[in-house]
């Protein structure tokens, strides 16, 4: 079942950033001409503009709405496509020495939360550039 609405998660001493997150309806159950999704749609690509870094999970951006956010992000901040396996090529073009090889689970309970602590973009580069077809945690 879709999920709509925002989620907001924040540390409680307010030293770490905030996450914020966008939900869009997967391809079999949207309606791109119907509401809710022009307005998700806006709110994911203005959710982009103001983003620092992005993550992108659970998707293989075959949405064209998703993969012209991810093409803006990634042109703009450092921008990771989390999937279960690498492809070398795909709709990402050149972009897909920023996949992080890990199930989505994975990604959100071990590597977010590292790199969230540190802040350390070499952690995220490491996995990134793991050899190809490697899982890890």
């Amino acid at each position: 079942m879709p999920l709509y609405g925002e989620l907001r998660v924040s540390a409680r001493n307010g030293v770490r950033p905030e996450l914020a997150s966008a939900m869009v309806l997967p391809t079999k159950e949207k309606k791109i001409n119907h509401p809710p999704y022009p307005d998700l749609v806006t709110d994911f690509r203005n959710a982009g503009r103001s983003a620092e870094v992005a993550f992108f999970v659970g998707t293989s951006l075959r949405d064209p709405d998703i993969l012209d956010i991810f093409r803006q992000c990634s042109a703009r901040i450092p921008t990771y496509l989390v999937r279960r396996r690498r492809v070398d090529a795909d709709n990402t073009g050149d972009l897909v020495n920023r996949t992080i090889v890990n199930t989505a689970s994975g990604f959100l309970i071990s590597t977010l939360p590292k790199f969230l602590k540190t802040e350390d973009f070499g952690l995220l580069e490491t996995k990134a550039s793991c050899s190809k077809g490697a899982a890890f945690s």
